[in-house]
């Protein structure tokens, strides 16, 4: 990990509170997206029973409850399950589900996405660290965590940054989710819930949509 100077942290502070901004929306907009994911697939996997693949298992005979064990349930409970999943989906009016998309797992990836633009920004004050080197240590998932907490914590720490709780971020996500529909009005592709709206027809990739609009 870097060693942060003073006034590298200063300065890095506030040219990274942006990018932190960000991952942290994104961040509590997956969170919500996983939460009432969850909620519908386990409340589906509470009507009957879904037993899970005894050749993936290697165990006796096992009935699945917890949502994420879902990818063990064994055929033909799965095309079941996921058909319910879908259509609960569908009637909420995420019309991306049509195509197989999970609004839950879009909303992470996208938070990936925020983060790595994080990280990509990061750079610039602390070039010997990259994702990929960090990918690249032992426990890389977890030192690429650390990383982003800490450039966090460099930012939300930093004199005159105003705080927001988790539940305030929600609040937030909640309100832009009411204000901006689920597909572009232009070409009916999926917002995936970002506010502002983000097609990524019109709009390329993630990290290029935010330096283009220069989101604050």
């Amino acid at each position: 990990m870097p060693t942060f100077t003073k006034q590298t942290v200063a300065v890095a502070a506030q040219a990274l509170r942006r990018h932190v901004d960000n991952a942290l929306m994104a961040r509590a907009h997956a969170e919500l997206k996983r939460e009432a994911v969850d909620k519908i697939e386990r409340q589906i996997l509470s009507e009957r029973p879904y037993m899970a693949d005894q050749s993936l298992t290697k165990g006796p005979p096992e009935r699945i409850t917890d949502p994420k064990l879902g990818y063990l349930i064994c055929e033909p409970d799965w095309t079941d399950y996921h058909a319910k999943v879908k259509a609960i989906h569908l009637a909420n009016g995420y019309t991306p589900a049509a195509e197989g998309k999970c609004p839950a797992l879009v909303a992470e990836n996208l938070q990936r996405q925020a983060e790595d633009v994080l990280i990509e920004a990061a750079e610039e004050f602390f070039p010997e660290i990259t994702k990929d080197k960090l990918l690249c240590m032992p426990n890389s998932l977890e030192q690429l965590q650390k990383y982003i907490d800490l450039l966090v914590g460099l930012v939300v720490n930093a004199p005159g940054y105003v705080k927001r709780s988790p539940q305030e971020w929600l609040a937030m996500c909640k309100t832009y989710e009411e204000d901006n529909p689920e597909t572009c009005p232009d070409c009916n592709a999926p917002t995936n819930g970002v506010v502002p709206p983000y097609c990524p027809k019109h709009d390329g990739e993630y990290s290029s949509w935010l330096a283009r609009n220069n989101i604050d």
